[in-house]
Parts: C-alpha cells; sequence; structure tokens
C-alpha cells in the first residue's frame, strides 16, 4: 500500500514537473486584441472632424444592438500626435470576439455610421493571438495607416 502510494505521489510530481517546464516554455504569450483606432477626416481638406462642428466629441455615442436595444461600447476620444482627437475602444475589440460583428457610431443627429469589426482568435503552439480580420464602415474597407494603427474614415 505505502509502495503505491509512494509510485502514484511521484507519477504525479514527475507529471507535475513535466507540465510546469512546458508552461515555463511557452513564456507569457498573450497577444489581447489591439484598441481600435478611428480618425474622422474630412475628405476635401483633411481636417480632423472631431475638432469642431459639426461632429463633437461629447456628443458622438458608439453601440451595439442586442435584444432591440441599444448597449453602449466604452470608448476614449484622445488626442494622437500628428491627427488630432482620435476615437479609440478596447472594448469594441473584445466584442467583436462574439457574435456582436455590427456595430454603430453616432456623430450628430444626422450622421450615425454603421461599422462591421471581426477580432478572431489565433492559436499557434502555445501562443494566441487576437488580429482584426475586418473592418468595414457603412460597407466599405478602411485603410489603416501603418504608421499608427489609425483606421482613417473620411466624410
Amino acid at each position: 500500500m505505502k509502495r503505491t502510494l509512494l509510485s502514484g505521489i511521484g507519477a504525479l510530481g514527475t507529471a507535475l514537473l513535466f507540465v510546469s517546464c512546458h508552461k515555463q516554455d511557452c513564456g507569457a504569450c498573450f497577444s489581447p486584441p489591439q484598441p481600435l483606432k478611428i480618425a474622422l477626416i474630412a475628405a476635401q481638406t483633411g481636417d480632423n472632424l472631431l475638432n469642431a462642428a459639426p461632429y463633437h466629441p461629447d456628443s458622438v455615442q458608439l453601440f451595439y444592438v442586442k435584444d432591440s436595444r441599444q448597449v453602449k461600447v466604452p470608448f476614449k476620444v484622445m488626442p494622437y500626435a500628428g491627427l488630432g482627437p482620435v476615437i479609440h475602444s478596447s472594448d469594441l475589440s473584445w466584442l467583436s470576439l462574439s457574435d456582436a460583428h455590427t456595430f454603430y457610431l453616432y456623430l450628430n443627429q444626422n450622421d450615425t455610421d454603421t461599422l462591421y469589426v471581426k477580432t478572431v482568435a489565433k492559436s499557434s503552439d502555445c501562443c494566441t493571438s487576437h488580429p482584426l480580420e475586418s473592418f468595414l464602415v457603412n460597407g466599405e474597407q478602411v485603410p489603416q495607416d501603418r504608421g499608427t494603427d489609425v483606421y482613417t474614415v473620411e466624410k
């Protein structure tokens, strides 16, 4: 009995050692979804539209619809070097991992854009990343500035 118990403990210890060493080999290998950053730019002038009329940062809302109700998505309007105010949301990326892919960006009483956002989970070995697979505004692909990672929406 004692021998069986000791061999069982020894096998368990060896298994735990193997698993813990294997996990250490992976390191901290988790990449959360990146925040989505959106600049609203005047197509004709290149001016940032969140600086003044017709859009004011205090009136902008981001939401999705669930069970016929609007669910607000947290975001911030943050200054971004060389661009001015930019809409910044980590929650939008996280929410798009689930079934919520269609969001609405309310800018003022006359202008609400439809955003389609899809973030996916990709696993390789022991690492998981969450790249943005698709980002559309009103059904159109939006360019991303590779230097700033900001999506520029021209209006």
